[in-house]
C-alpha cells in the first residue's frame, strides 16, 4: 500500500475454552465481512483458522476462501501478526504482516 490509505478498520474478541489451549475470534471488518477463526495456544504462539466468514450481499471485495492467522511473541516488548488470505482470484498468500513493539511500561 503505497500512499497508506486505510481500506478497512477489524474489532473483535476472543474466547478461551477453559481449561483448554482453544481460542476462538470473531472479528467484524467495516468493509461488511465477519469471521470466526479459532486456533490453538501453542508456547509463544496463536494459529487461528477460519471457521466461518459471512460478508454483506453487495460487498465490492473478492469471495475469501480461507484465512491463516497467527500471532508469535517473539520477545518480551515484540509481537508479529501475520495474515495469509486465499480468495476467489488468488492462491493463499501472504495479506499483511505487522510488528508491534511495546512502549509502556
Amino acid at each position: 500500500m503505497v500512499d497508506r490509505e486505510e481500506l478497512h478498520a477489524e474489532n473483535g474478541y476472543l474466547t478461551v475454552q477453559p481449561d483448554s489451549r482453544l481460542v476462538s475470534m470473531n472479528t467484524v471488518m467495516s468493509n461488511g465481512f465477519a469471521t470466526i477463526e479459532e486456533g490453538q495456544v501453542n508456547h509463544n504462539r496463536i494459529q487461528f483458522r477460519l471457521v466461518d466468514i459471512g460478508r454483506l450481499s453487495f460487498s465490492r471485495d473478492l469471495p475469501v476462501h480461507d484465512l491463516i492467522r497467527e500471532w508469535t511473541l517473539l520477545d518480551s516488548r515484540t509481537m508479529e501478526s501475520r495474515l495469509d488470505m486465499q480468495t476467489l482470484t488468488h492462491g493463499m498468500r501472504e495479506h499483511t504482516t505487522i510488528t508491534y513493539t511495546k512502549v509502556f511500561p
